[in-house]
């Protein structure tokens, strides 16, 4: 599932309405397989994100300006696990690139426990954050 999925309550999930969210989120989440800017030889394994990881701001014609005449610093190359998780609940994306050396993406498991009879008696959840980072040498 989306780091943004609720997960749903055990009312819910005995009434049917909370598996109907779920299996709404796992449909959607399993249709994006790779980030939409992967190139090379594994853009040809998968499907893509129709969504961009990053969307940047539109630079102004004196910041385009400015922007040519400074070098720029060299781009960060370490990502946290919070930073990551706050940029891919925040955006509702399935990747968060930081910079060319530091990426991530996540998913969240949901578990339900049921009962003998069949009804659900609890869920528990956690998060699987995945960083790529490629450190300084």
């Amino acid at each position: 599932m989306p780091l943004h999925t609720a997960t749903p309550s055990v009312d819910q999930l005995n009434r049917g309405t909370g598996r109907q969210q779920l299996e709404a989120a796992a449909r959607e989440a399993s249709l994006a397989k790779l980030p939409m800017e992967a190139t090379g030889p594994l853009a040809a394994e998968g499907t893509k994100d129709k969504k961009p990881s990053v969307i940047p701001a539109s630079p102004t014609n004196r910041q385009r300006s400015v922007a040519a005449e400074i070098s720029y610093p060299e781009p960060d190359h370490y990502l946290t696990a919070n930073e990551c998780k706050r940029n891919l609940v925040s955006s509702g994306r399935n990747f968060y690139i930081d910079s060319r050396f530091a990426m991530c993406t996540g998913t969240k498991v949901i578990q339900e426990f049921t009962g003998r009879r069949g009804e659900t008696s609890g869920t528990a959840s956690f998060l699987l954050l995945i960083r790529g980072i490629h450190r300084q040498a």
